[in-house]
């Protein structure tokens, strides 16, 4: 019997559109809660894959000699300079990313504006979705349901939002066009990505790009990294936290004393800060775009 991987979870995470996708792996890897949900999730799927019908092959990663669209480049100047040493990444640092048609000759190290650097990997098709019958999904739901049901009710709504991303993603998605976009990751110590998310193009240009991951230790309160893209022409963005986080599916809303305000100057198509908050509430319900001289080019709003 062939062992699904916790890397194939996490694929499955990352094909995720953004704008609407928080990646909670750290830079040293998930905290521990969210380890443990990845290794129920892993358990899950390996007993539903026992179905013939429910198995796939593994996410494939392939590459592209070919340039970006001329859309593509000429939304992001990151993409347009030309390639430094820095930039060369060997093609063996990315095949975990499970994505189609990397624009290898493309691939440009951003670093924001307070000095955190990431990867932008742009490709042909960010989309890995894969397509197995309705039961497939049904039986996941339900060997999932069994695993986390003597679990603290916190861990299972953040277990439940990560299994509504693998169905969506990774089992009821319909077929398809090749959707061009990329990937966004934070380097880690050695230069090599760590974690991060996937935009299409269309949602880059209409919304940009927004995720978090957890930034500190597991104390109290906690931190989270929040990072993003947007297309040329933003210099400068305003994310604004919301004081009542609700969740899908969640009764009990999270609340906090305030609202957060955090603004940031955009360097290499990319805007980095930190937000007092665990990943998964650290979400901005609305981010402002001003150009260079303090001009308001877009609101871009987000559902709570």
């Amino acid at each position: 019997m062939r062992r699904v991987s916790l890397a194939l979870v996490a694929a499955l995470l990352g094909c995720a559109a953004a704008g609407t996708t928080l990646t909670a792996a750290g830079v040293n890897g998930p905290p521990p809660g969210q380890r443990e949900i990845f290794r129920l999730l892993e358990q899950a799927i390996e007993k539903v894959e026992r179905d013939r019908a429910c198995r796939v092959p593994p996410p494939r990663t392939t590459f592209s000699d070919d340039p970006p669209s001329s859309r593509f480049l000429a939304t992001l100047g990151v993409l347009r300079r030309p390639a430094n040493e820095a930039d060369r990444v060997p093609d063996d640092a990315l095949r975990h990313v499970a994505i189609e048609g990397i624009y290898r000759g493309y691939v440009r190290v951003a670093r924001s504006a307070g000095g955190r650097d990431f990867l932008v990997v742009p490709a042909r098709d960010i989309d890995s979705s894969i397509t197995r019958p309705a039961r497939c999904a049904a039986e996941l739901r339900r060997r999932f349901g069994r695993l986390i049901r003597a679990k603290p009710e916190r861990f299972k709504h953040r277990a439940r939002r990560v299994l509504r991303q693998v169905i969506r993603f990774g089992f009821n998605s319909p077929a398809r066009k090749p959707v061009e976009g990329l990937f966004l990751f934070e380097r880690d110590s050695e230069g090599r990505p760590a974690s991060g998310g996937s935009v299409s193009l269309n949602e880059l240009r209409r919304k940009g790009y927004v995720s978090a991951t957890f930034g500190g230790s597991n104390s109290r309160p906690a931190r989270s990294g929040v990072e993003g893209m947007v297309p040329d022409s933003v210099a400068r963005v305003t994310a604004t936290f919301p004081r009542v986080v609700r969740h899908r599916g969640d009764r009990n809303p999270r609340r906090y004393r305030s609202r957060v305000t955090r603004s940031a100057l955009v360097r290499d198509n990319v805007f980095a800060f930190v937000v007092p908050r665990a990943p998964e509430d650290a979400f901005p319900s609305r981010v402002v775009w001003r150009a260079a001289d303090g001009r308001v080019l877009k609101v871009v709003r987000f559902p709570g």
